[in-house]
């Protein structure tokens, strides 16, 4: 997994004005056509390398996402450690923040996500993020059901009372 989390940055920083479905064309030919990790690892890889700067700036994040499911609905929020390939994404951005590779190229990939734009949106409006809390990730790449990890059944917000 990290040689192809390795690939996926080094053709995400090679290519920072692509659009996510020509980097996960690139990512899915640099990985011999696997087209759902290449799709995985373009949505997660931004995530994580933001998440180290939401971090240090004081934001408390969900650690979750919610996923587009055919056209018009959204799974159940899901925790980003339900995806096994968010522990390598999120550790290679940590990799690579402590190395410290040149901003610009942590930027290519940082810049990506939700979560960076808004941050930058809040310094912007002189806001102080500092313990301001986000909001579960939204991806908006639809997939079967089937294919989301499956957590157990959640209990009611009403049975939590009856014990």
């Amino acid at each position: 997994m990290n040689d192809a989390v390795a690939a996926a940055v080094a053709i995400m920083i090679a290519s920072p004005e692509s659009s996510d479905a020509q980097l996960a064309g690139l990512v899915s030919s640099k990985l011999g056509g696997n087209d759902e990790l290449a799709w995985l690892l373009v949505e997660l890889l931004p995530c994580a390398f933001a998440s180290i700067i939401t971090d240090k700036a004081g934001v408390r994040s969900t650690g979750t996402f919610v996923r587009l499911i055919g056209a018009d609905s959204f799974s159940h929020e899901l925790p980003f450690t339900s995806l096994p390939q968010w522990l390598p994404c999120l550790e290679y951005a940590r990799l690579q923040a402590s190395i410290p590779i040149p901003s610009e190229q942590f930027f290519a990939i940082a810049g990506r996500s939700a979560e960076l734009a808004t941050l930058s949106k809040m310094y912007e409006a002189g806001a102080d993020p500092n313990g301001a809390s986000s909001s579960p990730t939204v991806f908006l790449r639809s997939v079967p059901a089937s294919r989301l990890p499956s957590l157990p059944p959640r209990k009611p917000w009403w049975k939590w009372f009856r014990g």
